[in-house]
């Protein structure tokens, strides 16, 4: 063999190195591209993601503790511990399905503290969502309760509240997940636990529509009706699971954080309340399976209890106070769960990947199901999102609201779907299961406790829907010092309802005091009417009607004076009227905002048969606004009869709270009126609907200037009674309770009056 020369032996030597340092640093450049430990962006958080243990949160039921789930929540944000899966029960579903959808716990403090509890948890709409039929319905009886008239006769609801605007609020906050029906496919995955209210057995919710499935965990019996979920009938989970620390391991969960709001059980001398008993009714029910979920939590599991036991369950007005107590909780664990913290990468990746993609979609088409007897073009018309517009969810639910508020359903709530491509909105109006025809009852009581008192009880019946273009029926009937019975059929005659006819019969009998020239009560008068009224009128939106019409009335009096009883009589009237009346106040008994209007002419004539040509002109104005826990009503209320021969029976009565405190009821009369008021009250407490059980008690006074006259020439401010009110009320579930003091500086002698008033004055 040749030997190669030394000059190209080196080159060959040299060149050969050349190729194992390139082979080398090319296998350690693609080993380092697939390697955890390579320099790529995302590398380090991808490893760390993998290799790090799934973190399971359950978040336990207690109704208004519910608060302290979202403050543990911003600790773990705090301190960037990842959360993979979710269970929730009762209030921590709301809150657990909130944060799978993709909320920040900031986001959730935010959405906590906007919730008017007042109105998610009332079984009626808003008033201000009512149609203008169902407004009239608080004029009607004082007991805000329903009972259903059915073949058994009567019979009270599944539930104290429908749920309706709890089920829209939990389907507007959740809509951005709307579409996903694997629970798994949510930012996190979460389950929802219920009660199989027909087998007692644990239901645990991880498909189909996330809404329903939050609102059948939180279905407290008796509070709210069983819901009807794929066939199953559910009610709260608490009952079966109220800590689902088994679902959450099920799910994959390696460690376990637990938030147990529960309350330990209460000693017999502090179970003092009906909250009190709901309360430790509700414990002992959830005590259920509590120590079996506790039996599966391991050394590496976390169980944070926040110190809530001051927040009654149903305490929803607290709701707010209770998420630092879930912070202090949190913090209190903090060093052992940092442990479980991602670095700064990993936790904005962790964080970009549960955050769901979420656009405001273009509504295609709209949709409505209505198994209800009213229209559905009136249906459809109340819905103001049209098609080639962005969705408004905000506007959306006020006008489901106001659906619902017809009183014709028992859920009123939508979905997104989607058709060929198209993005559309089903609405779904489910008429009321219990039936169209219910009872209410009322009552109203007052004393001054100077021998005068006067009681009144009423009921009230009511048929909706007797026919295809929504006509209802109400009789109502009152005993007591103001006696009286009619009837009334309301018939809308076209499909949006905006025009109707109206006709009814009446009789009424009412006491009124009969005030000579001087402003001197002389003697009291039993005056009895009878009408026939007829009308056609317009529907202003759901805020008023004009209505127009007709009456046929018999009025009768009968005077009565300390020494003798005059002769009876009585007039014929036929009478032509004119009246406009708008109503927005949010509340009859203690209003915060809104107005009253009402206007009233009527034409005396001497056609079919009426005698009397006596004219009157009756109105009244009431204006209310708030700021805080303060109230202002500022009203006003006057009429006088005029153009003919008036008589006792055509006369105005004043008297009685907020009408000249310091006289009775009715106590003075004329053919004028008038009377001003100011009205200021404070609310003293937290009760309400907020607390389920409580009632709001308020303080206040009245300032007011009025009277009345039987000539034209005497109104004037020098012949003007003035006084006022000191008094506390309460809003009770029988009507409004007050209770305080009167003046009236009257033209002979001032008067005083102490007042117990159970009813609605103004």
């Amino acid at each position: 063999m040749v030997a190669a020369p030394g000059y190209l032996r080196a080159f060959l030597v040299s060149a050969f190195a050349l190729l194992c340092l390139l082979a080398a640093g090319t296998a350690f450049a693609d080993e380092a591209a697939h390697s955890p430990e390579g320099d790529t962006p995302d590398s380090k958080a991808e490893q760390q993601e993998r290799e790090r243990p799934r973190i399971g949160l359950v978040l336990a039921g207690g109704g208004a503790r519910g608060g302290a789930h979202i403050g543990v929540l911003k600790v773990l944000e705090e301190l960037q511990v990842p959360v993979d899966y979710i269970a929730g029960t009762s209030f921590g579903a709301i809150v657990g399905s909130f944060y799978a959808a993709g909320y920040d716990a900031h986001e959730l403090e935010i959405a906590l503290s906007q919730m008017d509890w007042n109105n998610l948890l009332s079984d009626r709409a808003p008033r201000s969502g009512r149609s203008y039929q169902r407004k009239l319905d608080d004029e009607e009886t004082a007991l805000d309760f329903e009972f259903t008239v059915g073949p058994d006769g009567l019979s009270l609801p599944a539930g104290l509240v429908r749920g309706n605007q709890l089920r829209l609020m939990l389907r507007r906050f959740l809509s951005r997940v709307s579409h996903v029906r694997d629970f798994d496919d949510l930012p996190i995955p979460f389950r929802a636990v219920a009660t199989d209210l027909e087998s007692g057995a644990e239901v645990v919710m991880g498909d189909g529509d996330i809404a329903s499935a939050v609102l059948a965990s939180m279905s407290v019996p008796g509070l709210f009706p069983p819901l009807n979920r794929e066939g199953q009938l559910l009610v709260d989970g608490g009952l079966v699971n109220n800590m689902p620390v088994s679902v959450v391991r099920d799910m994959g969960a390696d460690i376990v954080i637990l938030v147990d709001i529960g309350t330990p059980l209460a000693e017999r001398d502090e179970i003092t309340s009906v909250p009190k008993v709901f309360s430790q009714l509700l414990s002992l029910l959830t005590l259920k399976g509590r120590q079996a979920q506790l039996d599966l939590m391991t050394a590496q599991d976390f169980l944070l209890r926040p110190d809530v036991v001051e927040i009654g369950l149903t305490d929803f007005h607290r709701t707010m106070s209770a998420v630092p107590e879930g912070e202090k909780a949190a913090d209190n664990a903090a060093e052992a769960l940092k442990v479980l913290a991602l670095d700064d990468e990993a936790w904005a990746a962790h964080k970009a990947a549960r955050k769901p993609i979420s656009h405001v979609p273009v509504i295609d088409f709209i949709t409505v199901q209505n198994s209800s007897s009213l229209p559905t073009q009136y249906v459809r018309s109340l819905i103001r999102q049209k098609e080639g517009q962005e969705l408004n969810e905000a506007r959306l639910s006020d006008d489901l609201t106001r659906i619902y508020g017809t009183g014709y359903f028992d859920r009123v709530e939508y979905q997104l779907v989607e058709d060929e491509g198209d993005i559309g909105i089903r609405v779904e109006a489910a008429e009321r299961a219990v039936g169209k025809k219910f009872v209410k009852f009322g009552m109203s009581l007052s004393d001054d406790f100077s021998g005068n008192n006067n009681y009144n009880l009423a009921a009230s019946y009511t048929a909706l829907g007797l026919n295809d273009l929504g006509a209802e029926w109400r009789v109502r009937a009152q005993v007591g010092d103001e006696m009286g019975i009619g009837t009334e059929i309301y018939q809308p005659i076209d499909l949006l309802q905006r025009y109707f006819v109206t006709g009814g019969v009446a009789v009424a009998s009412v006491v009124r005091g009969i005030t000579n020239d001087r402003g001197i009560t002389v003697a009291d008068a039993r005056v009895t009417d009878a009408k026939v009224v007829a009308g056609i009128g317009r529907n202003l939106s759901n805020i008023g009607r004009l209505t127009v019409g007709a009456e046929r009335q018999i009025a009768r009096a009968k005077i009565k004076t300390p020494e003798l009883v005059f002769p009876a009589f009585s007039i014929h009237s036929t009478n032509f009227f004119a009246r406009l009346e708008t109503d927005t106040l949010d509340d009859v008994n203690f209003p915060h905002f809104g107005n009253q209007f009402y206007l009233d002419y009527k034409d005396g004539r001497t056609i079919l048969g009426g005698e009397s040509t006596v004219n009157t002109l009756e109105g009244l104005y009431t204006q209310t606004i708030s700021s805080g826990r303060n109230t202002f009503t500022a009203l006003v209320n006057g009429g006088f009869a005029f153009g003919g021969d008036e008589t006792e029976a055509d006369n105005f009565s004043l008297g009685g709270f907020l009408n000249l405190s310091g006289l009775s009821a009715n106590q003075i009369s004329g053919k004028y009126y008038g009377v001003g008021a100011f009205v200021y009250y404070r609310q003293l407490n937290d009760g309400g609907v907020s607390s389920l059980f409580g009632v709001p008690v308020y303080a206040g006074f009245s300032l007011e200037a009025g009277n009345t006259w039987n000539n034209a020439d005497d109104i004037s401010l020098s012949t003007l009674r003035y006084g006022g009110s000191v008094f506390v009320g309460a809003d009770t579930p029988f009507g409004p309770l007050y209770l305080g003091s009167g003046y009236t500086r009257g033209q002979a002698n001032d008067q005083f009056s102490a007042f117990m008033y159970l009813g609605r004055p103004f």
